[in-house]
Order: structure tokens, then C-alpha cells, then sequence
């Protein structure tokens, strides 16, 4: 800001000096000499003016990347600390959007443009200043025209506020669908829909075009009619001045430099109008982005408390939930279920009925609306969220790996894991054998999203990832639902071979191939349990909606028993 006042000062001691110089050229009794220190006064003045020019604006642009830089880490933390139902809500296209685009807008506005606003602040005052020592009467002139260009101003800068906001949020939006149709592009390849998303990309690309040619015409009128009100200003001023040289009012010197500073003040006043149309910008683009800095996640953990030893006895007791984004939708009413530690439990039923739910629930992406859900008898909203999910492991039935090695999707289940606990997670997995046939071995690329590699393959790198974390309860979502038979028995052996442990285990399934050690299974509809027991139980008793399921998997020649349940099997 120092740095600032000092240029600005130098560059509008310019008129002034030029004048002077122009006197001293029709003054007679000036020598050459004088002439010419006061030229070297000057050019050191100017010296003086472009090293704090320099120093102004290196300073400024530093200044404006550290803020941008500050805002993005702020609001991708904020955005990283949102409960899930925020994802639900907003899309992410729009939120890389505010990352990126809006947040350089924004320390753009705080930086580079409050510097030139406030240079033209000054010049223009110093101008003014100047033009009134010189002569009060052209300067009334000048100054007679300011609200004219003020209201201008005004009415430009609310109109830019407001298209400002729509033109960021259509952008996120329409960012947002490119995004996802190139990032499933194999799906629109596969259907040959290549054209359809690029007329489609295209149609809304020229709907911005036309919000954009909203804001041209309002900026290409407000900057037409400054610039015809400024020169009309030259014109009166060089037409009153014109009389007052011939009169002996004033001095071809003095009259140079009234027209400079006439100049620079009208460029300055033009450059305040369009500093306010930037912050009215500015302030339509940061309203979006305060949102996301200022919303905080509904989830609030009371006590925060971390209980010294996890057993992993979980209690489902009269839980009631709807989605946030369909609260009308009950998923669970009054549902309760005691799962004891150690134990391995199944959850069964068609899709749709609650099963992965459970296990959002479970890792608390979302609250129960009513009643509790407890991890050693202690409610888990009194826990500490993050030291629940540390000891919860989750495989999903899609799982997503990061653009990156076999070995860094691996290890984010445990950043601190060395490489042997990595191989043995990963052989414990049936993933070892695999990865090693690759020429990279463990740091080969998966590509994004894990493309590279085969359903099979990236769900065992995630029962991997889930294995290394070594969490006291673990969730298999589906684990196996979308495996070929080859793949489904590596993955099963793997499930065998863990299930063996003393840890809380729940399989959601819609399968029952996965249900052979389980010690429970627990057969779900409308988010209710309508049948419960052991395999044994279910099969011989009373169960018409496991029979019914199970009669479906043995039409689908999936499901294969052993002798003794093909015998139940064959009974039913």
C-alpha cells in the first residue's frame, strides 16, 4: 500500500512537471542549465516511481496467489468436512468449480483489483487536487460531470452482481456434466451417444454464451458513454481554456497540464467505475463460496469421547431414518437388531431393502431421525466420528480406487503400513499373486477410478486396503455381487480366510454364496427384519422369504451348496 501511494504520487506528479518544463521552454530568463537539472530531477523522480511500480505490483500478485491459495485450502476442507447428505445435494462439478474458478476470482478482486481501485482513488484525488490549484473555474467544469458517471457506475455494478452469480452457477453446472460424461465415457461409447453429448454439451454452452452477451452489451454501453462523457469534457475544457490562454488567465504550461490532469483523472475515475463493477462481481461469485465456508455439517458428536477398548457389539435399537433428500421415504421404522462381538452375521434381502443403509448408518454418514444405534453399549453419536470409521472397515460393492499405484490404494486403509504389511494384507486378500504378475508389480497404475484393472482385481485391492486398516468391525457390502464365478471364489476364500478372526463381521448380500460361515443370517423387507436364525434354521423351518431367495439363486445355478444343503435344498 506504501509502495502504492508512492506511484501513484510519482505518476501524477507527470502533468505537473511537463508543464513546468513547457513554462520554462517560453521563458526567456530560464537557462539551459536549469532546463536541464530540472529534467534530471525528473527522470529521477520517474526512477523512484517505477521501483515502487515494481514493488507494488510483485507485491500485490504475491499477495493475491497466497489468498487464493489460503481460500481453496479453506473451502475444499470445508467441503472435505460436510456430512454425506451435503454430496447428496450438491454436485461435484459445482464444487470443483467454486474451487477453482470462483476462488481466483475472488482473490483476484481482493488483490490486483483493490490495487488499482485505490490507485485510481488517489490519482484521482490528486488530480483533482491539482486541477483546482491550477484553476478553480475549469475544474467546477470537470467535476460537474462526476455524478453522471457515478450513477452509470451504480446501475452497471448491480446489474454485474447479479449476472455475475448466474453465470458462475450455470458454469459449475455445465463443468459439472462435462466432467461426468468424460469420466464415463465408456458408458457414452458404448452407446454410441457421442454426438447427442456433444450437441447436448453444446446447447448449454451457448446458453452461457447468451448470459455472457448480457453482460458485454451492459459493460460495452457503461464504457461507450464513459469514454464520450470524458472526451466530451476535453473538448469543453480545451474550448473555456482556449479563451482564458487568449485572455492571459492562465499559462500554456498550466493549461498542458490541467488537460493531463484532466486525462488522468477521467482514466481514473473510468478505472474506479470499473473497480466497482468488479467488486460487485467479486461479491456475487464470494456469496457462493462464503455458503460453503460457513455451512457446518448437521452431524455434531456430543461428547466426543474414545472408549479405551473396542469389543464390537453393536445394538440397532428402534432406529427410525429417512434420506435427506427424501425425508417422506421412510427407509427404517422402530427397527432393532443386537449383533455380538465377534460374531458374523448376514444381512439378505432383494435390493433396495435397507441392507447398505445399515452399514451408512453403522459408519454414521448419516444420523437416525429416532432412536439409537450403539457400539459397546455407548451411543455412537457420543463418539468421536473419526475414531469410529478408524475401526470400521468397509468393502463396497463398487470399490473406488484413486489415480495412482497398486501400493498407494493399498495403503490409504493405513498411511503408516511399511511394504511387508502391505504384501501380507494383500496375500491375505488373494491379491498378491495377481499384482505380481504385472510387470510393475505393486507401482503399477490403476488408472482413474482403477479402469486398468478387472472388477475381480480392484475388489480385491479393496478387501486389501480394508484388511491393512485391521478394524475391529468390517462391512462387506455386496462384496461378490458382480463377480464372475472365477473372480467370486478368489474373493470367498479370501472372506473365509479373514472371517476366521475375532472381528464384528456383517455381509450384505442379496447373495447367498457368501453365506456359508456366517453365524446368523438376518433376511430384510421394507426395512424391517421379517426372518432371523442360522442357515440351518432358516432352511429347514419356517422362512418363506429366505426359501423364496434362495429358490431364486438355485434357478440362477449360482449358489453352491454342500452336500448336506443340497439335500435342504433339494427338500424345499
Amino acid at each position: 500500500m506504501f509502495l502504492l501511494c508512492i506511484s501513484s504520487f510519482v505518476t501524477m506528479a507527470l502533468p505537473f512537471g511537463i508543464g513546468k518544463m513547457i513554462d520554462f521552454v517560453f521563458d526567456e530568463n530560464i537557462g539551459l542549465v536549469k532546463f536541464r537539472n530540472a529534467s534530471l530531477f525528473l527522470s529521477g523522480i520517474f526512477f523512484i516511481g517505477a521501483c515502487a511500480n515494481f514493488g507494488r505490483v510483485y507485491l500485490f500478485n504475491t499477495a493475491s496467489n497466497n489468498i487464493v491459495a489460503n481460500l481453496r485450502k479453506t473451502v475444499f476442507s470445508s467441503i472435505m468436512l460436510q456430512d454425506i447428505s451435503f454430496f447428496d445435494k450438491n454436485q461435484s462439478g459445482q464444487l470443483v468449480n467454486r474451487l477453482s474458478s470462483d476462488s481466483q476470482i475472488v482473490g483476484s478482486i481482493l488483490t490486483t483489483n483493490i490495487s488499482d481501485g485505490l490507485r485510481s482513488l488517489i490519482q484521482s484525488l490528486v488530480g483533482f487536487g491539482m486541477m483546482w490549484q491550477i484553476s478553480p473555474l475549469l475544474t467546477g467544469l470537470v467535476l460537474s460531470v462526476i455524478p453522471i458517471a457515478a450513477g452509470l457506475a451504480l446501475v452497471y455494478g448491480r446489474f454485474v452482481k447479479c449476472l455475475a452469480r448466474q453465470l458462475q452457477d450455470y458454469a459449475a453446472l455445465v463443468n459439472h456434466a462435462g466432467a461426468e460424461k468424460i469420466a464415463n465415457i465408456r458408458t457414452v461409447r458404448a452407446f454410441a451417444r457421442e454426438q447427442y453429448e456433444i450437441n447436448n454439451y453444446c446447447a448449454e454452452i451457448d446458453k452461457i454464451t447468451q448470459l455472457g452477451k448480457k453482460e458485454v452489451f451492459a459493460k460495452s454501453l457503461f464504457f461507450g458513454s464513459t469514454g464520450f462523457t470524458g472526451n466530451m469534457i476535453i473538448l469543453s475544457v480545451l474550448w473555456c481554456g482556449g479563451g482564458m490562454l487568449s485572455a492571459g488567465t492562465i499559462t500554456v504550461g498550466n493549461l498542458t497540464s490541467f488537460l493531463i490532469y484532466t486525462a488522468y483523472s477521467g482514466i481514473s475515475i473510468v478505472g474506479l467505475s470499473g473497480f466497482y463493477s468488479e467488486v460487485m462481481k467479486g461479491l456475487g461469485v464470494a456469496g457462493a463460496l462464503h455458503e460453503l465456508v460457513v455451512t457446518r455439517p448437521p452431524l455434531v458428536t456430543r461428547k466426543k469421547e474414545v472408549p479405551p477398548l473396542i469389543k464390537g457389539s453393536l445394538t440397532f435399537e428402534d432406529v427410525c431414518f429417512a434420506y435427506p433428500t427424501r425425508k417422506s421415504q421412510q427407509v427404517f421404522n422402530k427397527f432393532s437388531l443386537h449383533i455380538e462381538s465377534g460374531s458374523v452375521i448376514g444381512l439378505l434381502g432383494k435390493s433396495g431393502c435397507g441392507k447398505s443403509t445399515l452399514a451408512s448408518l453403522l459408519l454414521r454418514f448419516y444420523d437416525v431421525n429416532c432412536g439409537a444405534i450403539q457400539l459397546d453399549g455407548v451411543d455412537i453419536k457420543d463418539i468421536d466420528s473419526s475414531w469410529l470409521r478408524a475401526h470400521i472397515g468397509l468393502v463396497p460393492q463398487e470399490p473406488v480406487l484413486f489415480t495412482g499405484t497398486i501400493m498407494d490404494n493399498i495403503r490409504y486403509g493405513f498411511l503408516e503400513a511399511t511394504e511387508e504389511e502391505i504384501i501380507e494384507a494383500s496375500k491375505k486378500a488373494n491379491a498378491h499373486d495377481f499384482i505380481n504378475d504385472f510387470s510393475d508389480g505393486y507401482a503399477t497404475l490403476v488408472g482413474e477410478g482403477g479402469r486398468s484393472l478387472s472388477g475381480g482385481q480392484r475388489q480385491r485391492i479393496a478387501i486389501a486396503r480394508a484388511l491393512l486398516k485391521n478394524p475391529k468391525i468390517i462391512i462387506f457390502d455386496e462384496a461378490t455381487s458382480a463377480l464372475d464365478s472365477a473372480s467370486e471364489r478368489l474373493i470367498q476364500e479370501a472372506l473365509d480366510r479373514y472371517l476366521l478372526g475375532d472381528r464384528t463381521v456383517l455381509i450384505i448380500t442379496h447373495r447367498l454364496t457368501t453365506l456359508r460361515r456366517v453365524k446368523k443370517v438376518v433376511v430384510l423387507a421394507d426395512g424391517r427384519i421379517r426372518e432371523q436364525g442360522t442357515l440351518d434354521e432358516l432352511m429347514q423351518g419356517k422362512a418363506p422369504l429366505f426359501k423364496s431367495l434362495l429358490a431364486r439363486e438355485l434357478s440362477g445355478g449360482a449358489y453352491l451348496l454342500s452336500p448336506a444343503e443340497n439335500a435342504h435344498a433339494n427338500a424345499l
